[in-house]
């Protein structure tokens, strides 16, 4: 049954009814928005700065770069802030840039190995990318 406070909310039918932003650590952005308006304005900020700003009328996809972003990373996972905007809706969520790979049987984080270490378990490098699905509690070291 229902267990938590439910309630309704009305929206405009011009609402941002879905969002979906892909990045990668070559500085590209791809953001698609769905919309029956998508007039709206975008700005992507890092710590309080105006990083990425842009207007735009009628485009439901948004691609651009970000020169020389801030890699996410196990030290400093860094987040972008990101607001779109219509005349009848609002959002904000938040983006990063990070890219998992295996290269050569090692597990690499923007292109830096690294080792992993489990509870009570140790297995030799280079492992097998199999060997990531069998495992569930891991703690990455960089070497």
């Amino acid at each position: 049954g229902i267990w938590q406070t439910v309630w309704m909310e009305s929206y405009s039918k011009n609402a941002i009814t879905d969002l979906k932003i892909k990045t990668n650590i070559n500085v590209e952005v791809c953001i698609d928005l769905t919309s029956e308006k998508p007039n709206y304005k975008l700005t992507i900020t890092l710590e309080d700065k105006i990083i990425y700003k842009s207007i735009s009328s009628n485009d439901k996809q948004i691609k651009f770069e970000i020169g020389n972003p801030k890699l996410w990373d196990i030290d400093n996972p860094t987040l972008y802030e990101i607001k779109i905007s219509n005349d009848y809706d609002e959002i904000s969520s938040y983006l990063s840039f990070r890219e998992f790979t295996i290269k050569d049987n090692y597990f690499c984080l923007n292109n830096l190995s690294f080792q992993e270490y489990k509870d009570n378990n140790h297995f030799p490098l280079p492992i097998n990318q199999n060997q990531y699905l069998i495992f569930d509690k891991v703690s990455l070291y960089h070497f």
